[in-house]
């Protein structure tokens, strides 16, 4: 077993300073509860620093770094979507940035950093192994020679961060914001890097959004626009279309399961289903942006969208709606009833029906 100090961990995490992390008492209170409830890093684990990957700000994605080891979640349907390494294995393994946006962490775990941040959290989480495997300042070339010699090729051992190639001016441009629009709603301004991961979290559609930067005369289509069009990843094969409804016909007698579930009528501002399922067509917009890929700005839609056609009738319309890809509508199946919206007739006082 390795032996470290945590003081000495959090003092190498206190000399560094970037976007996004946090160290100590400055981290925020609500990141510490999201980063222990979706990473998950246990009650007894002491969080030293974090970093916040999520697009919100809200630290629901990102790496703890604590007196254990790392604890990271990057919010996707990967083998890395959760995952932790402790100290001692940690400084066995070899950390490179296979991508721009991609830290690996030894053969089988990679983290999502923003592009900007990559090389210093690569320098942040090195210089913690550097200390764990007992090298001093005099050490460092010996150290790099190290990770050099585990590799048979030299020119394969990757042991610096990627960066953004100079040639591309568009994509490297940083100061370069951009507004979307989505469903007549506009959002931003961002750059390029955060639409680059709303993109790739499926918040954004390029289909049905539009871009529009400072020095434009229109708003442009997102995938008409050189720039975006770049961020834009190969998309899983399109859903099968769905059909519309079937024509209203007598309904069968409900089954008993069906009745046991429709037999008291949900109270208003109460959507939920057995305390687990959903009711997606009275949920609130709060409710729906924690829904498997609905997010801020596909609740957003749905709320506008549910009002006008008098609610949905399955998780293959939302898809349809918001691009959904395959697995993401059986995720929203598993957490969501699509229960019809009752219309509660109004009386009105000082009158009386008349029957021709």
């Amino acid at each position: 077993m390795i032996e470290y100090s945590t003081q000495k961990i959090f003092e190498i995490c206190e000399s560094y300073s970037f976007d996004r992390y946090f160290v100590g008492d400055r981290i925020p209170e609500k990141k510490i509860i999201n980063a222990r409830s979706k990473y998950p890093v246990p009650e007894n684990v002491q969080i030293l620093a974090l970093i916040d990957t999520a697009l919100w700000n809200s630290g629901k994605t990102g790496m703890a770094i604590t007196d254990r080891g790392l604890y990271w979640y990057n919010g996707g349907p990967s083998s890395s979507e959760k995952s932790s390494i402790s100290w001692e294995e940690f400084s066995e393994v070899i950390i490179w940035s296979s991508k721009e946006d991609r830290i690996e962490i030894g053969d089988k775990s990679y983290f999502f950093i923003y592009p900007r941040i990559n090389d210093k959290v690569t320098e942040l989480l090195e210089e913690i192994q550097f200390y764990l495997l007992g090298y001093d300042d005099e050490d460092e070339d010996e150290y790099d020679d190290l990770l050099l010699d585990d590799d048979e090729d030299e020119d394969n051992a990757i042991t610096i961060s990627l960066s953004f190639d100079d040639s591309d001016d568009d994509l490297t441009d940083s100061s370069t914001e951009w507004m979307i629009a989505i469903a007549g709603q506009q959002y931003g301004p961002y750059q390029l890097d955060v639409i680059r991961d709303m993109v790739q979290t499926g918040q954004i559609q390029p289909a049905t959004t539009h871009v529009w930067t400072a020095g434009m005369a229109n708003w442009v289509e997102f995938l008409q626009q050189p720039e975006m069009a770049a961020l834009v990843r190969p998309q899983a094969p399109a859903m099968p279309p769905v059909p519309p409804p079937p024509p209203v016909q007598p309904a069968p007698p409900a089954q008993p399961a069906l009745d046991a579930l429709f037999a008291e009528p949900v109270q208003a501002g109460n959507s939920s289903v057995d305390g687990s399922l959903i009711d997606f067509n009275q949920a609130t917009e709060e409710q729906l942006q924690e829904l498997p890929g609905i997010g801020i700005i596909g609740a957003k839609r749905i709320v506008q969208e549910r009002g006008s056609i008098g609610g949905f009738q399955s998780a293959e319309q939302v898809g349809e709606l918001l691009g959904l890809k395959p697995h993401q509508v059986n995720k929203l199946k598993s957490k969501a009833v699509f229960r019809p919206i009752t219309i509660t007739p109004i009386h009105r006082g000082g009158g009386r029906m008349v029957d021709y």
